[in-house]
């Protein structure tokens, strides 16, 4: 499975993009400013997040440690990882639980049928 997170803009402390899977447009996502990963490919894997409490997307980040993909609606919530939210105002992402779950489920899916998991992060501004 193929994850592409593409940044579309920075609003504040914001940066807003779309994450597609396999292609089809998902959700919008949310980093904050400073902290964002850097432009790559990454291997996603599910590991137990003592911060939530429950396994959580974690991406293989060289140089970081837990990096997740995790709800989250404002910039202030985040320390270089990725929310999704299924809308954007400004600097923040809306309904980014009911984003989540959804993706979490494809991840955790894939995962458990052994195919690799990967996210491709871009910029197009």
């Amino acid at each position: 499975m193929d994850l592409s997170l593409v940044r579309t803009f920075k609003h504040g402390e914001a940066i807003i993009g779309v994450l597609s899977l396999d292609g089809n447009r998902q959700c919008y996502t949310l980093e904050h400013k400073g902290g964002e990963v850097p432009v790559g490919k990454y291997k996603v894997e599910l590991t137990f997040s003592p911060h939530f409490h429950q396994l959580m997307p974690l991406l293989d980040v060289p140089g970081r440690v837990g990096i997740r993909i995790h709800p989250a609606n404002y910039p202030k919530q985040l320390e270089g990882c990725i929310a999704p939210g299924l809308s954007f105002q400004g600097d923040s992402v809306n309904n980014s639980n009911a984003a989540f779950e959804p993706l979490f489920t494809k991840i955790k899916d894939a995962i458990e049928a052994w195919q690799p998991v990967t996210i491709t992060i871009s910029e197009a501004y």
